[in-house]
């Protein structure tokens, strides 16, 4: 068997013609410079250029900047395609960070234990640094273009889960977190599986810092695309009476996990009036016990629905498994474990409020979308506030993702609006593609790309 070479021009990522298509009738070039405006005129790239060069290649499989790199030959016949290198990439990028605000706090710590022995008092005063970037501009970005790309409708209610998560990474001007590894530990708002906010954190901020002015700002960058919020989901670091007032006087209701005290554990153990209740989990059944109360906040406004379950530490079937054992997040306070959620919703019954709270586990499957398929867990920069424009552009390529998902299950049976991106990738992208006399040709393909090409 003999070979021989051929300069017909082959796209081994035939899907990625396609993919471009439908960002641009979804107007995502328009909607990027209506957002960031246009570059000098003398300039090669737009800002338009360098993010959907930057969402094609991520879309192809790539995660670091110089991927590139990479695929950037095998895009040379696609007419109108400006891909720039991944230098310019990186350096307009870091061109859109914005200031990153300061702040200093003082607090008390414990003295250790040597210290203790030496008689020095049992508390120091400890200043701590917390830094954040919001990034406006950005936000302002992801907001708009996930609005007006169809994935969200202008009449109708969406329910918006806030919550931070960790992101390891040794870079200069990462910070410890509360789980011993350098970081980050951005905040990050979704409705669905769609990042709507992002506020980017050092590694030492607290998941309450600045709750109230990041509900804020989520709440009206979504109201400025038309889109209504209905209910706010938050675990205990959302718990900030000031916050609830403002979710309370924007007609918005909020489930959000409740910081215990002293104070409460005592009201619950003298509290007489318990309702047997049983909550469906994924993994077991809750058969405990629920009582209600009126809460207030030092320096809020109003007083809250609170919504407390309790069950006995040591109830039978524990040990044959029929109830399962008892959650480790609950709260333990003598012959109880509690567990509390506070609300400004009076109408939803107590299973409806828990069954709500507990859904919360879909913030975690986007963070691990957009950790393992766009990049978040490998940030590229040495800055913090740069790292907050790439984590922007990477979920905003999430959410145009999904949108392509939703337009091409439309036309395509191979493609499910499941999809997670490697298999997208695997079964779309894969797939070999030819210009020959100004037609696109797809190789030993079943999938019907003529319908969307």
């Amino acid at each position: 068997m003999k070979a021989k070479r051929s300069n017909k021009k082959i796209i081994p990522l035939g899907g990625a013609i396609p993919t471009l298509r439908a960002i641009h009738d979804l107007t995502v070039p328009k909607l990027i410079q209506d957002c960031l405006g246009k570059r000098p005129k003398q300039a090669k790239y737009g800002y338009d250029d360098v993010i959907i060069s930057w969402m094609l290649t991520n879309l192809c499989g790539g995660f670091r900047l110089n991927h590139i790199t990479k695929i950037q030959k095998n895009f040379d016949v696609i007419p109108n395609l400006k891909i720039p290198s991944h230098d310019t990439i990186g350096r307009l990028m870091k061109s859109l960070a914005s200031d990153i605000l300061i702040e200093k706090g003082v607090h008390s710590g414990k003295n250790t234990y040597k210290e203790s022995l030496q008689k020095k008092a049992k508390t120091h005063k400890i200043i701590t640094t917390r830094e954040t970037d919001d990034n406006d501009t950005m936000n302002k970005l992801l907001a708009t273009v996930t609005c007006k790309i169809g994935l969200l409708n202008t009449q109708q209610k969406y329910d918006i889960d806030l919550d931070a998560t960790m992101i390891e990474t040794d870079i200069r001007e990462a910070k410890k977190t509360y789980k011993k590894f350098r970081g980050f530990a951005p905040m990050v708002a979704c409705i669905g599986n769609l990042p709507i906010f992002i506020e980017m954190r050092n590694g030492n901020v607290s998941p309450s810092a600045r709750i109230l002015e990041s509900v804020q700002k989520c709440v009206s960058g979504l109201k400025s695309n038309q889109i209504s919020v209905g209910r706010v989901r938050m675990d205990r670091g959302g718990y900030n009476g000031k916050t609830f007032d403002y979710l309370h006087e924007q007609d918005i209701d909020f489930v959000v996990g409740v910081r215990s005290s002293q104070k409460m554990l005592k009201m619950f153990a003298e509290h007489t009036t318990w309702k047997s209740e049983l909550i469906k989990t994924t993994l077991y059944d809750w058969e405990c016990e629920s009582a209600e109360f009126d809460w207030g906040f030092t320096g809020a406004n109003y007083k809250y629905r609170l919504v407390t379950l309790r069950m006995d530490r040591k109830r039978e079937g524990m040990k044959n498994g029929k109830y399962g054992k008892t959650p480790k997040t609950w709260i333990y306070g003598g012959k109880y474990a509690y567990k509390m959620i506070i609300t400004n919703d009076l109408i939803s019954s107590v299973e409806e409020l828990f069954n709500f709270y507990n859904q919360r586990g879909t913030c975690e499957k986007n963070f691990d979308a957009l950790k393992n398929d766009f990049g978040w867990k490998l940030p590229p920069f040495s800055k913090m506030n740069e790292n907050t424009v790439f984590l922007c552009i990477a979920a905003l390529t999430n959410n145009i993702y999904h949108a392509l998902l939703k337009n091409f299950s439309k036309k395509i049976k191979q493609v499910k609006t499941s999809f997670r991106l490697r298999e997208f990738i695997f079964t779309f992208m894969s797939v070999s593609c030819g210009l020959i006399r100004n037609i696109w040709v797809f190789y030993n393909t079943d999938i019907a790309f003529e319908k969307i090409v």
